[in-house]
Order: C-alpha cells, then sequence, then structure tokens
C-alpha cells in the first residue's frame, strides 16, 4: 500500500525517468541520422565523403582506388587497367605477381589464368606465358581468346608450323576479326605473308551478308518522305552496319517529332525484326519478311502510358525508284484496321553520296 504522499513522490520520480529515457532516444536517433551520412571501409573506419558521395551519386577517383585497393581482387584489377594504360613493362610484371597470388588460391578461376598468362605475354616471358595460355584456355569461357593468344606468343618465337596449327584451332573455335584485328597484330608480323596465315585469316573474317540480309537494302539511303498529295512529311535516313547486318533508321517529321529503329535477320527465325521508339518512349517490335515484293512487318505498339496497339507496315520499292511505306493500326485486338501513315520516299538530292 502507498500513501497519498508516497504517490507524490512516486509521480516526480517516474517523470525524471521518463524525461531521462525520452533524451536518450533522441540521442540515438540523432546518432543513426549521422551515420546515414557516414560510410564504413572494410577496416570499419568511418569516412565523411559519404554526404557528398550519396548526394552526388559519383565518387572521386581517388575514393574509388582506395576502396578498391582493400580486395586483393579489385586491386588486381586496378593493377591491369592501369598497366594497360602504361604499357610498362614494370606494371605487367605487378599483374603478373597479383594474378599468380590469385590463381594460385583459386585454380578454378578462368580470368585469374587469362590475366595471368595476358601479363606473361605483355612483359615479354613468352616460354611462361606459353604455359599459362595453355592452361587458360582449359577454361570454356576463355578457350577462343587464350588460343588466340597463344599462337601470337608462339609466332613470337618464330614457330612458324606451331603458330599457325595454333591459330587454326582458335579459329576452329571460334575466332573471329571482330575480336581482334589479326593482320595488324604485330605478333604475327614474322608468319603474315604465309599462305596459311591469309587464308585463316580469311576464315576468322566474319562473312558477308546472304541474300536474306540484303532483302531491305531497297530502304537504305537518305530520303524526304511525302504523302499522297505530295506535301513533304519529314525525312528519314537509313545507314548499313555491322558489316551489313544492322540497318538503323532516324526518323524526323515535319513538325519535328522523331524516332528510331534498327533493323535485322534474326537467325534463330530467320525474319526480319524491327523494334521501333520515339521521343516519348513509344516502343514498337515488329517481325516478319519479304514477300510479294514488300517488306512486310506485324507487331504491336506498347505506349509509356500503358496502352497497346496492333501495327502492321508494309515497304515497297516502286518502279520509279521511291520507296512506299503503308501503316496500318488496330485498336480492338486485330478485328478492325485503319491506315495511319502512307509515306513515299523519295532520296534527298542534298545528301553526301
Amino acid at each position: 500500500m502507498i500513501s497519498n504522499d508516497n504517490k507524490t513522490e512516486v509521480f516526480f520520480v517516474d517523470k525524471i525517468v521518463r524525461g531521462v529515457c525520452f533524451m536518450a532516444i533522441l540521442a540515438m536517433i540523432a546518432f543513426g541520422i549521422k551515420l546515414m551520412f557516414y560510410s564504413t571501409n572494410e577496416d570499419g573506419v568511418f569516412s565523411e565523403n559519404r554526404q557528398n558521395t550519396v548526394r552526388s551519386g559519383l565518387r572521386t577517383s581517388n575514393n574509388v582506388e582506395a576502396v578498391q585497393a582493400q580486395s586483393p581482387i579489385q586491386k588486381a584489377n586496378v593493377a591491369f587497367r592501369q598497366a594497360r594504360k602504361s604499357k610498362t613493362r614494370k606494371d605487367w610484371e605487378h599483374c603478373v605477381k597479383l594474378y599468380t597470388e590469385l590463381y594460385e588460391s583459386n585454380a578454378s578461376n578462368g580470368l585469374f589464368a587469362f590475366r595471368k598468362a595476358f601479363s606473361l605475354h605483355a612483359c615479354k616471358r613468352i616460354d611462361e606465358a606459353i604455359e599459362a595460355h595453355r592452361v587458360a584456355a582449359a577454361f570454356p569461357r576463355y578457350k577462343v581468346l587464350a588460343t588466340y593468344n597463344l599462337a601470337c606468343a608462339y609466332a613470337l618465337k618464330k614457330e612458324k608450323s606451331q603458330c599457325l596449327k595454333t591459330l587454326k584451332e582458335a579459329v576452329d573455335a571460334g575466332f573471329k576479326r571482330r575480336q581482334g584485328l589479326l593482320r595488324d597484330d604485330t605478333d604475327f608480323a614474322f608468319v603474315k605473308d604465309d599462305p596459311e596465315f591469309k587464308r585463316l585469316e580469311k576464315l576468322s573474317t566474319p562473312k558477308k551478308p546472304k541474300n536474306l540480309n540484303r532483302q531491305f537494302d531497297f530502304w537504305v539511303g537518305s530520303w524526304d518522305v511525302f504523302n499522297k498529295s505530295g506535301t513533304k512529311v519529314g525525312h528519314n535516313t537509313i545507314s548499313k552496319s555491322q558489316n551489313g547486318f544492322l540497318l538503323t533508321e532516324h526518323w524526323k517529321s515535319a513538325r519535328g517529332y522523331t524516332g528510331t529503329s534498327i533493323n535485322f535477320v534474326d537467325p534463330k527465325d530467320k525474319k526480319w525484326k524491327q523494334v521501333w521508339i520515339d521521343q516519348g518512349g513509344n516502343i514498337t517490335r515488329y517481325s516478319g519478311q519479304f514477300s510479294k515484293g514488300s517488306m512486310r512487318l506485324s507487331g504491336s505498339t506498347h505506349q509509356s502510358r500503358g496502352q497497346t496497339n496492333l501495327e502492321r507496315v508494309s515497304f515497297t520499292l516502286l518502279p520509279d525508284g521511291r520507296v512506299r511505306q503503308f501503316a496500318e493500326r488496330s485498336l480492338d485486338n486485330g478485328t478492325t484496321w485503319k491506315i495511319y501513315f502512307e509515306g513515299f520516299y523519295k532520296k534527298d538530292s542534298t545528301a553526301k553520296k
């Protein structure tokens, strides 16, 4: 039992305790907020640079180097990039040391094996590099490039037969010139005039498009586009790249509306694909083929606001050299179709040849 006097005393004590607890909670909250603007490195050291980092979304290069240096893998990666930039033997020797240590600690990592071999090669330690390239080539992911590098090493040793034999293995495994400029590689100076080297160089060059990839060539060029009444409605430029496997469209209407598409043959189903995106973020994906004298594509548009429409379009080369583009759209899942564009392309006489 507690008297009234005791109740008063307890009341004030309780009030004091509550106040102390409240202040403690505020202090903890303030400390937590402060932590949001601090970071810790792997050693648990706080860094006040965190606040600026969060705001800018960027770290300074010095901070990146400092963080990366904490990890043996990141330290090796930094050294590798530096060596590729400086091309000095000292830097490459440093890479050899780092990647040798990494590979010895994890012999199942193909990247460590590949970069160790690459670094030895860059140091001109060719005998060691040959053995290291062989090890790296045992990893499926690095087989093609490691075998190619092994051929380079044999070339530097002036072992012609072994060089050409190994280079053939690289080409048979899938090496293509897009992965390295075969003729311009100075390692092959010793054999570049050999007939077998020239044959392998030809084999390693990606084949030019077959007839299927040339079906849309009539659309390539710089064009003024007109409607049926002869009013200019825009300008379109279609260019070829990637050894002719890719057509890229850049459209600009008379009112300033713009859009871009990429066009290519999908090797999986042998059909033409077009992916179009406009300045509003609306995307149309088409698929089709050349049929009855026209490139005929169909697909759907996914608008940025969520609506989806069905689309179909055809491109036809006319006898007078113009190209007719005829496009329709369905808003009811294909039940009815409405023409939304019909344009006639005429070569832009002012375009550079």
